[in-house]
């Protein structure tokens, strides 16, 4: 056993937390390589950030989560466990009332740490707990988790963007206002002063507004490209890191329909969604403003748009079955269409243009029966919301 002071920490790694985590792998069969870690996740430094460990060790199939706890908290986590002292990460295995005990990854040898035997001690160390994933059905089904962190990774940006979104609403709601005051005070008043700085709001706002918005739509283009390089870097690695199987029971037609989804729902994403909730806010700041004109007005407002809400309701999942339907059927085109010119040396050598021409027609048809079917709902749906306007 040796202490913290006669151990060299190794010469290829800043901080060991590479070797820490793949000491904790192999431990729990997950084998890999500090080389396969950082060309898989593109990492360039081996001086990981917080963040950085836990992609790491949910590249390897673990739950992880950085606690800062007390030398008593110390005592009650599940093992194993990695805790940092004095910069650099270890393997924790025990706590005495003198010492903590970790584990060299690099060397395997188990070293001591002496502490102040004090419960009540204010000084926290930073672990890292880790378990292995128990992945149920709810955790397999694809969903908007899967992109949430790459979003939730620009959160400046988001921050900025929304500073900006919310300037340019004010903006929009000063607009009325302004005209009110210039219609009350200047044409039925007759008030000079009040032309002049009303001309100068309204001068003002017509500088200031383009301005903001194109700032917040340079940010939220930028943003937005970061997103998708992200996620479309994601989507590519976790394809190639599907077993050969997965490929082999599938289509390559049908794998590339699903990417081509994926790039749908990317797009979504970083479209319009990301205006959604500085929308949904000023919705209810417009119709309070609308309530102190008029609770009548305002009343009939909020009413057709419960009416509205109730509708979407009912005909939602109508479209959204619809939809799904559409994409299948979309999927089973380029699948088809895919195979087709992968095997076009094979339909040519057997002369069955004819009948792959036939298939495709009769898929093709298929196809857009069920778009029609999407875009005949929306449009009575759209019909029915002209009629209640």
């Amino acid at each position: 056993m040796e202490t913290f002071s006669t151990v060299a920490i190794a010469n290829h790694t800043t901080n060991q937390a590479l070797d820490a985590i793949i000491w904790l792998g192999k431990r729990l069969s997950k084998s890999i390589t500090i080389e396969q870690l950082t060309h898989s996740l593109g990492l360039e430094s081996e001086h990981l950030t917080d963040w950085q460990l836990r992609e790491c060790a949910d590249f390897i199939q673990l739950k992880s989560k950085v606690n800062f706890l007390t030398l008593t908290e110390l005592e009650q986590i599940p093992l194993p466990a990695l805790i940092e002292i004095e910069g650099i990460w270890w393997v924790f295995t025990n706590i005495t009332q003198q010492i903590i005990e970790v584990i060299n990854p690099c060397s395997e040898k188990t070293l001591t740490f002496p502490h102040h035997n004090n419960p009540n001690s204010p000084i926290k160390f930073k672990v890292l707990l880790v378990a292995e994933k128990k992945l149920t059905a709810k955790k397999i089904k694809f969903g908007l988790d899967w992109f949430s962190p790459s979003v939730l990774r620009q959160n400046k940006q988001l921050r900025d963007i929304f500073i900006l979104a919310s300037v340019v609403q004010i903006f929009a709601l000063i607009h009325p206002i302004l005209f009110q005051h210039l219609i009350d005070k200047v044409l039925v008043g007759r008030s000079l002063n009040s032309l002049h700085v009303l001309a100068f709001a309204v001068v003002s706002l017509a500088i200031a507004e383009p301005i903001y918005s194109f700032i917040r739509n340079k940010i939220f283009n930028h943003t937005s490209g970061q997103i998708n390089a992200e996620l479309s870097g994601r989507l590519y690695r976790h394809l190639l890191g599907l077993p050969l199987d997965y490929f082999k029971q599938r289509q390559t037609g049908q794998i590339i329909a699903r990417v081509r989804e994926m790039a749908q729902i990317r797009q979504f994403l970083t479209g319009s969604t990301l205006m959604l909730f500085i929308d949904l806010f000023f919705v209810t700041l417009f119709i309070t403003v609308l309530f102190n004109y008029s609770a009548l007005l305002a009343s009939i407002v909020v009413g057709s748009l419960v009416i509205y809400f109730i509708f979407w309701l009912l005909i939602g999942p109508i479209i959204r079955k619809r939809v799904e339907k559409e994409y299948e059927a979309q999927a089973e085109n380029t699948t088809f269409l895919t195979e087709s010119i992968t095997g076009i040396e094979t339909i040519k050598t057997t002369a069955t243009e004819n009948r792959f021409l036939q298939r495709w027609q009769k898929i093709l048809s298929h196809q857009l029966q069920k778009s029609f079917q999407v875009q005949k709902k929306q449009c009575d749906s759209q019909s029915n919301h002209y009629t209640g306007q």
